[in-house]
């Protein structure tokens, strides 16, 4: 039936009902598949947006809630796919309004691009010993450490520099980007206890966290006023300038743990002999020496080498491997059976 002829009052087009007929008329949207566009980028809202009649770019980034601060006003590109299903790109300068007016296709992609290095936040923090500590927003992509410890005034009186902590975040970010946490893990040994199970030996155990510190020369960066060993500032970046250490520290398999008190020119051997010497459980080849600035020496030569301000000796404890009592008692019972039936029967002959 032509309902709009109907409707029309076209007479020829009516039909006269009878019992039971039924009339049902259909929406837009039964018989049309819905269309979309999309959007995506540096607006508030990016996502699917229903497609309609005469609808333009503007109309777009109107309903995903407008622009962003760091959007690339310049140049904003639309992949539109044709029937063949190849795609053609169309490049939108969103500050030409004319170009602003350009009318969307069904399944047509929009993608706003950021400004190249915008970044809202561009702070880094600096804490601890120094005139000034706080947040200071980078003045240029390549300021450095040693720019940044002028501007903070320098180190108080009770500073000690070489032992400042500089830690990036964005290392945890991009080593979880690399995968490295699965990886290490995988790396784990598998071993097979006494009882014949396989299982995986937890060798190490991973934390992001600890490998965001960056560790540095800082008497070199101060001696050649950062023209040696500077490190560029990143957003996000926290410095912190400890106070002078109290002497050095000694943890581990030693007599007693604790600091003592530094006395210039003494080697770890001396510090270690201070500390009550070796217990009978250190493993004295593990022996490491920490720096105040985060190097850590070991080998053969560590004993001999000469230790500074706020350096930490560690001495670890020698691994004790698991022995099967159980199996061992059984073996001698086993053993012990065994030579007594062969005297019973040699008895016997």
């Amino acid at each position: 039936i032509d309902i709009k002829a109907i409707l029309n009052g076209d007479k020829d087009s009516d039909i006269l009902l009878q019992d039971r007929d039924s009339l049902y008329v259909y929406a837009i949207n039964e018989v049309e598949r819905n269309k979309y566009v999309y959007i995506e980028g540096e607006v508030k809202r990016p996502g699917r947006y229903p497609l309609y009649d005469n609808m333009t770019v503007g109309d777009l980034i109107f309903l995903a809630g407008s622009l962003l601060r760091g959007a690339n006003y310049t140049q904003a590109e639309i992949a539109r796919i044709d029937s063949l299903g190849d795609v053609n790109l169309l490049y939108i300068a969103l500050e030409d309004s004319l170009q602003l007016a350009t009318e969307l296709q069904e399944d047509d992609h929009l993608y706003i691009r950021k400004i190249p290095e915008w970044e809202i936040n561009r702070s880094v923090t600096i804490a601890g010993e120094v005139t000034y500590p706080g947040k200071y927003w980078l003045a240029s992509h390549d300021e450095t450490l040693y720019q940044l410890l002028q501007r903070c005034g320098g180190f108080t009186p009770n500073a000690f520099p070489q032992g400042i902590i500089f830690q990036r975040t964005s290392i945890e970010k991009n080593l979880n980007n690399l995968n490295v946490p699965e990886l290490l893990e995988r790396s784990q040994p598998i071993v097979m206890d006494s009882t014949g199970n396989i299982t995986q030996a937890r060798i190490f155990d991973y934390k992001t966290k600890s490998v965001n510190r960056i560790i540095l020369d800082i008497n070199k960066i101060l001696a050649t006023e950062g023209k040696e060993e500077d490190i560029v500032l990143e957003p996000g970046d926290n410095i912190f300038v400890p106070s002078k250490p109290s002497g050095i520290s000694i943890v581990g398999a030693v007599g007693a743990n604790g600091t003592i008190q530094f006395q210039p020119g003494l080697n770890v051997k001396s510090y270690i002999k201070r500390a009550g010497d070796f217990t009978r459980r250190a493993d004295k080849k593990g022996t490491r020496l920490v720096r105040a600035w985060g190097e850590v020496i070991s080998g053969g030569g560590v004993l001999k080498k000469k230790v500074e301000m706020g350096d930490i000796i560690i001495v670890p404890a020698k691994i004790q491997k698991e022995h099967n009592w159980l199996r061992t008692i059984t073996t001698a019972l086993t053993a012990t059976t065994g030579a007594l039936t062969t005297i019973y029967l040699i008895g016997k002959l």
